[in-house]
């Protein structure tokens, strides 16, 4: 690339850096400020959960649960108050979204001829519409904050489509693996 796309792609890679894959979640992505090293917090503690949330306070309480074991595997010790080097602030909600498929319009039919008389003639039937489905998506966002500075240092989120209400614990186990797997960002990623 060169000229203008490639100094504005170069500068939006400088400015956000910040990561897709897919698994359990769907989508998710990453992001961190660069500016801090992430590998020097020693503790953490989660911020109380947000009783208002549309997602229960009980599920988000066990995807607190599931950070914490997952932070704790990863070096970092837990502390009741909020004395730790990093606030956990979960975040979930779910929306409705619809998705509509338009399989576009054809016929299928058949004609017929009869030389002798001239007679030519045919019959068809049109088929194509549009089909529209809603369900329920839920958004799951991590975010870590510096707890001196009081600013974020990184977040993790994803999406998925729910399937009911009831979300097992190898489901938040495995939603919150992927979330962590990039914490803290790969070596190869910090720049």
């Amino acid at each position: 690339r060169t000229g203008i796309a490639a100094c504005c792609t170069r500068l939006w890679s400088l400015v956000f850096v910040g990561c897709k894959s897919a698994g359990p979640l769907g989508e998710i992505g990453y992001d961190w400020d660069q500016s801090y090293d992430l590998n020097a917090y020693t503790s953490f503690s989660i911020e109380p959960i947000n009783t208002s949330s549309v997602i229960s306070p009980i599920l988000l309480k066990r995807v607190g649960q599931e950070v914490t074991q997952q932070l704790t595997e990863k070096g970092l010790t837990f502390v009741e108050d909020d004395s730790g080097d990093l606030w956990v602030v979960i975040h979930a909600t779910s929306e409705i979204k619809v998705d509509s498929y338009n399989y576009g319009s054809f016929s299928y039919g058949a004609s017929y001829t009869h030389r002798r008389m001239g007679m030519y003639g045919g019959y068809g039937y049109p088929i194509g519409g549009t089909q529209a489905r809603s369900y329920e998506e839920g958004t799951l966002m991590l975010d870590l904050v510096d707890s001196k500075a009081k600013e974020l240092v990184w977040r993790g989120y994803g999406s998925a489509q729910m399937r009911g209400k009831d979300i097992s614990d190898e489901e938040i186990t495995a939603a919150v693996t992927q979330l962590m797997q990039n914490f803290p960002p790969p070596v190869e990623s910090v720049k």
